[in-house]
């Protein structure tokens, strides 16, 4: 096996991780844990890893996605909620960056 056939073999799974995009399901409002009529699909970056914003190191999941998407989300008191991989997280923190993304910053449901 070539060095380049088994670099790529290495690093275009890492490479596709990396930026492919995550289907969630989103639920603004008070609907919290249960779904309601307002329940939409949306395409973002889920990261269950730390991360690092403005200094600070958190452990906390968080979605990374469209503002025009996640608009709903800063109004809804805590009680907007995220599906991924049959798993249900409340969005407990939104950050808009100023370029068209939105972090929401995630809290696993018990």
């Amino acid at each position: 096996m070539s060095f380049r056939t088994r670099f790529n073999s290495v690093i275009d799974p890492l490479i596709t991780g990396v930026i492919a995009d995550d289907a969630v399901l989103f639920t603004p409002g008070n609907s919290f844990p249960n779904r309601s009529d307002k329940t939409v699909g949306l395409h973002g970056i889920f990261d269950r890893a730390y991360f690092e914003s403005n200094g600070m190191e958190s452990s906390s999941p968080i979605f990374k996605g469209d503002t025009i998407d996640l608009a709903d989300a800063k109004h809804t008191n805590g009680n907007s909620m995220i599906e991924y991989n049959g798993n249900k997280f409340r969005v407990v923190g939104v950050e808009s960056d100023g370029t068209g993304k939105t972090m929401l910053k995630l809290q696993a449901a018990s």
